[in-house]
């Protein structure tokens, strides 16, 4: 559904109760107040700084694992055409800044604010990670302890493209705007039901 006389794109989906829900999508805004950030207590359990810098080319299989749990969780076709265009760089980025959305682009910091990166072999499956009172937490001593997960950065800044905000005070959603040492976030139904901005229920 496209309300053209205003310029605003939408999308109609129902919940099992029979409501109809109208999304407005969202451009994401320019600027780092889409930044996700590294937690303040990040660089105390870091294994070390890291000067290993990330190409494209090396987060270009974890691009495609996040698209697909957007799929996966209930994604439109429109939201997902545009997180397929969206343009993926790396840069050095200010701070303690890992990532940031803006346009229809994402930059991830070149070596996650000097805490290094987990790239992850196997994004579709998440071996390297328990489930901790549910929350997803590096196997200790494993390939991504010590590390930011660069797949949950991926879907963090990609939501911001479809227009999510940062969720205050809730530490366990994709969007919040700190990320942990070690720390998997994805996305799944509940969540992406969750994240949708402007959102009006009606009765149909």
């Amino acid at each position: 559904l496209t309300a053209s006389a205003v310029g605003l794109k939408m999308f109609l989906c129902s919940t099992p109760s029979g409501d109809v829900l109208v999304h407005q999508l969202l451009p994401a805004p320019a600027g780092n107040g889409n930044a996700l950030r590294a937690a303040s207590s990040a660089a105390t359990n870091a294994r070390g700084t890291s000067n290993a810098v990330v190409s494209a080319a090396s987060v270009e299989p974890l691009v495609r694992a996040a698209i697909q749990q957007f799929a996966d969780a209930g994604a439109s076709a429109e939201q997902l055409a545009r997180l397929s265009s969206a343009q993926v760089s790396i840069a050095d980025l200010p701070g303690d800044q890992v990532g940031e959305a803006g346009g229809n682009a994402i930059t991830l910091d070149a070596n996650a604010a000097g805490l290094g990166w987990f790239i992850d072999a196997t994004p579709t499956v998440d071996e390297e990670f328990v489930d901790a009172a549910g929350r997803l937490q590096a196997t200790a001593g494993g390939d991504a302890s010590g590390r930011m997960d660069a797949l949950t950065a991926i879907a963090h800044e990609f939501g911001h493209l479809l227009g999510f905000e940062h969720s205050a005070g809730d530490e366990d959603s994709l969007m919040f705007e700190w990320l942990q040492l070690g720390q998997r976030k994805r996305v799944t139904p509940e969540s992406l039901d969750d994240l949708f901005a402007n959102e009006q229920t009606w009765d149909w």
